[in-house]
């Protein structure tokens, strides 16, 4: 018997009240999980897009990306360009 069918069968002999109080929670529990993981995924790429962004000026050949960027950001945060990043991805 797996774990999962053990615990099942625990969960079918709780009173319909408790029952359905412990799928809620294991349900809250799953979407906190799905939640968690695409947060991570979303950081990870942030940082790979920003990786990138951040060292164009490295490669030889396509202008001088330092002083494009210093003009173009000039006067913003860091973080008011990952509001606004989180902005465009909740639009989605």
């Amino acid at each position: 018997m797996s774990i999962e069918q053990f615990i099942t069968q625990k969960i079918q002999k709780l009173p319909s009240s408790l029952k359905q109080e412990v799928l809620n929670f294991v349900e809250f529990l799953e979407n906190k999980q799905v939640r968690e993981s695409q947060e991570e995924t979303r950081r990870t790429d942030e940082e790979k897009a920003w990786e990138v962004f951040l060292n164009l000026e490295k490669d030889s050949g396509y202008g001088n990306y330092t002083e494009e960027r210093e003009a173009m950001f000039q006067d913003l945060t860091l973080d008011d360009i990952l509001k606004e990043m989180d902005q465009e991805l909740d639009k989605d």
